[in-house]
């Protein structure tokens, strides 16, 4: 049974008076479906909603409800709990159960407000509870938040699912050139095999080729950079018969540094520092990205140890060097050198057989650093999936912080959103510096790095940011020389923020790494919008209770007047009412004699009507006594 004095109607005040907003209808509108047994609370409810932009479905009873629900699925349900046929605990229950209906909200919407009501009806899968009677600006308000809430959620999914998409394709280009590599190797090693067979080669030209099969099997067996490297000099010194070979890396500021060194039976007293010398005062082979061949005289000495001092009267050399770049994503980043006292030894055909080793071992940097780096990618997802756990709002900004601060080796990372009290500001709502939460701050954006994102999109600085933002107090005062930093964006596309990563030291940032940080980004963007919703909610139902308590207090102000004039009033006529019943009677006791049949009439209607004044009288007096006590529903 539902409470005898407490209705199960939808609200106690006209919905014209009460309904004052709209949602902004798209061209598609949600779909709403409401479930109650009562036909009055159908009708009012989908007369609210539908004059609100809504589109509405009624349903007379659980039953109804999931057989209007399998022909067509709705946005969101309005659900009463106490029906005949299946109450709402039941309903709810039912479809959260079945993975088609499972994400459709549920607003339970009863008369029933005790507190384990209300938790049961949560624990049966509901996203709110309203209770009955109810402010329509109440039910539209937590109608409009719980579709928000459920498109934002799907927007996220859908996301996610492109993700996993583009992962997928990463991962299937990675398999193509791991793939095409195989197959060049296993037609070279065919082509190979078939000029061994050829009586026509002639000894180098099968050392040659056996050269770069070597190569080939190197980089197919690469597991680091370094022993590629000592793999290439042996190569040219074993197979293709130069005195002495060995790769140097270059950083940007044009200071080599030697990987990798490998001398044959004629050790030849190579000074190194000269040698990097020379190439760096060329410096064609970088700036050029093509190879280069140097000549100089040098002493040579027989000995099979480490290079051996050369005497003053041997005959002096000309020693032959040549130097080929290794890139990396088509960016020299090395050189691969070899030298030779053989005359003639740099001639088309071993020029050509040095060019095809440089391109294989730069195709195997390549694979090996996007191998690694997609390795990285799946592993900082990975620990960032595990290390945020459920965290949401304040608590997730500081996490993701810590763990790309922690994850990248960097010493900065910062998540700055635009200020919306004070235009051209920002301010941090979670920083990071040397491994520690900071205190959050705020700055202009005029003349800073975060305006060139905001300007741009994604940017990348990998050393001197400071002196290409002058005006950055911040940067120069951290000492940060390298900055990347991508856009935090709303679900409309609007900048919201920045998230940035910063260091004192020199770094480039990945163009996976990248694609990490704007993904962070992504999910910052909907976490703070997810906030924003939140605060528009609480403040929606901070107005609400205002409203409320004003309703109430107008209330108990008219009550009282009532009371007071109901008081009033029965006591002013009371006493004329006992006089009129005291003087009938006494005219009926004193002058019954002299009065007619007629006149005696009178008077008993005279007396009859006195008494029911003064039972109307009491019954005024009792209602003013009974509005001064608290109501109880049973």
């Amino acid at each position: 049974m539902k409470p005898a004095n407490r209705t199960e109607n939808a609200t106690d005040s006209h919905p014209e008076s009460e309904v004052n907003q709209a949602v902004e209808v798209a061209q598609d509108p949600p779909n709403i479906l409401i479930v109650d047994d009562n036909p009055t609370n159908l009708k009012v409810l989908s007369g609210v909603l539908e004059k609100a932009g809504y589109r509405v479905r009624p349903a007379l009873g659980g039953s109804a409800a999931l057989k209007t629900i399998d022909r067509l699925l709705p946005d969101l349900i309005l659900l009463d709990i106490r029906m005949p046929d299946m109450d709402g605990y039941a309903v709810c229950e039912r479809l959260k159960s079945q993975g088609e209906t499972a994400s459709i909200p549920v607003i339970f919407i009863s008369a029933m407000d005790a507190v384990e009501d209300k938790v049961k009806a949560f624990d049966a899968g509901g996203v709110d509870y309203i209770t009955k009677p109810f402010q329509f600006t109440e039910v539209l308000a937590r109608v409009n938040t719980q579709l928000s809430l459920s498109q934002t959620r799907r927007e996220l999914e859908s996301k996610n699912e492109a993700l996993a998409e583009a992962r997928d394709f990463l991962e299937e280009r990675v398999q193509k050139r791991t793939a095409d590599l195989n197959h060049s190797n296993v037609q070279l090693t065919v082509a190979l095999a078939e000029r061994d067979c050829a009586m026509a080669l002639t000894e180098r030209q099968k050392n040659l080729y056996h050269a770069l099969s070597e190569i080939n099997l190197s980089v197919l067996r690469l597991d680091n950079p370094g022993a590629l490297y000592q793999a290439a000099t042996r190569i040219a010194v074993e197979f293709a018969g130069f005195d002495r070979a060995w790769v140097i890396c270059w950083d940007e500021g044009a200071s080599g540094e030697i990987r990798a060194d490998y001398a044959g039976k004629t050790q030849i007293p190579v000074s190194m520092n000269q040698e990097l010398s020379l190439i760096r005062n060329e410096n064609s082979v970088l700036q050029e990205q093509q190879y280069r061949i140097f000549q100089r005289a040098c002493h040579a000495a027989e000995t099979t140890g480490v290079v051996g001092d050369t005497s003053g009267d041997s005959e002096a050399e000309l020693m032959s060097i040549a130097a080929f770049p290794l890139f990396f994503d088509r960016v020299p980043i090395a050189t691969f050198n070899m030298c030779t006292l053989k005359p003639d030894m740099f001639d088309g055909e071993i020029i050509a057989l040095l060019n095809q080793m440089s391109g294989n071992i730069s195709y195997g940097l390549t694979n090996y650093a996007r191998d690694r780096a997609q390795q990285q990618f799946n592993a900082m997802l990975q620990k960032a999936v595990s290390g945020m756990g459920g965290a949401t709002g304040k608590v997730y900004f500081e996490r993701l912080v810590r763990y790309l601060a922690e994850s990248l080796d960097l010493e900065y990372c910062a998540i700055a959103l635009l200020d919306q009290a004070r235009t051209g500001m920002m301010t941090s709502v979670a920083f990071v510096e040397e491994g520690r939460l900071a205190p959050n701050f705020s700055f202009p954006i005029a003349g800073t790095a975060a305006e060139a994102v905001i300007n741009a999109g994604s940017v990348t600085y990998p050393k001197d940011v400071a002196s290409l933002f002058p005006e950055d107090q911040w940067l120069r005062a951290h000492q940060v020389n390298s900055y990347a930093g991508v856009p935090v964006r709303g679900r409309e596309g609007a900048i919201m923020g920045v998230l940035s990563v910063m260091s004192r030291n020199h770094f480039d940032l990945s163009p996976i790494l990248e694609g990490i940080l704007e993904l962070f980004a992504l999910r910052l963007g909907t976490e703070y919008e997810r906030l924003q919703v939140e605060e528009a909610l609480r403040n929606n139902a901070e107005e609400l209770e205002r409203l409320v308590n004003e309703r109430t207090s107008e209330l108990q102000a008219a009550n009282q007047e009532l009371e007071s004039f109901s008081y009033t009033v029965s006591h002013d006529l009371r006493a004329p009412l006992r006089a009129l019943d005291g003087f009938s009677a006494a005219l009926i006791e004193d002058y019954s004699d002299q009065l007619d049949e007629q006149a005696r009439m009178y008077l008993g209607f005279l007396q009859e009507s006195s008494a029911e004044m003064t039972a109307l009288v009491d019954g005024l007096l009792e209602l003013s006594r009974s509005a001064r006590s608290e109501l109880h529903v049973d």
